[in-house]
């Protein structure tokens, strides 16, 4: 039979495993910034280590998602120059009715207009040709420099941790709750074998 006491104590750790699972959670991230308690620096986990990580997370990112293989197989996709098509054409049709009056008056007089529209349709016949070679250089030389792993890891770093943490909540308030539960069943369980 419990007793108040057992009871009591069953409560006292299913109290200090919930207590014990929110501490945790809020270690890691709090506080945001160094405080100094008798010479030692204070931080969250997460904002001690975000610089690290991001550094850590960029590199694993461009290793995965931007592979040479895998950015020349989406820049040689043919829907790629259909959505930039509407734009080119816009630059073809300026060069064609202003650049070329002006650069070359003479031979703008003497082309009509199916002379025109010839031009311009093997004007984008060509660049339908070249864009795709030409993205896939200039992406070969993109994911040779580092840029895009500085790039990725400046937004990590630039993250705040409030951010971060609203973020991890927002996902994961689900799973925080069934770890705070789980924490305080530990506690009763740990309470129960005291007993």
């Amino acid at each position: 039979m419990f007793t108040t006491l057992a009871l009591l104590l069953v409560l006292i750790s299913a109290l200090g495993g919930y207590c014990i699972a929110y501490v945790f959670l809020k270690i890691l991230f709090k506080p945001y910034v160094p405080i100094k308690i008798v010479g030692f620096n204070l931080v969250g986990f997460v904002p001690y280590l975000q610089k690290n990580w991001a550094d850590s997370f960029a590199a694993a990112i461009k290793q995965e998602y931007w592979s040479k293989e895998r950015l020349h197989q989406h820049l040689a996709n043919p829907a790629l120059f259909h959505q930039l098509s509407p734009a080119i054409e816009a630059h073809v049709d300026l060069f064609l009715k202003e650049k070329l009056s002006e650069t070359f008056p003479l031979l703008y007089k003497m082309m009509g207009e199916k002379t025109l529209q010839k031009f311009k349709a093997a004007f984008l016949e060509e660049v339908e040709t070249i864009l795709p070679n030409l993205l896939q250089q200039y992406g070969s030389q993109l994911i040779k420099s580092d840029q895009i792993e500085k790039a990725i890891a400046t937004q990590i770093r630039q993250l705040s941790p409030p951010t971060l943490e609203a973020q991890l909540y927002h996902i994961a308030g689900s799973y925080i709750k069934k770890f705070k539960i789980a924490a305080m069943l530990m506690g009763i369980i740990i309470g129960l074998l005291q007993t």
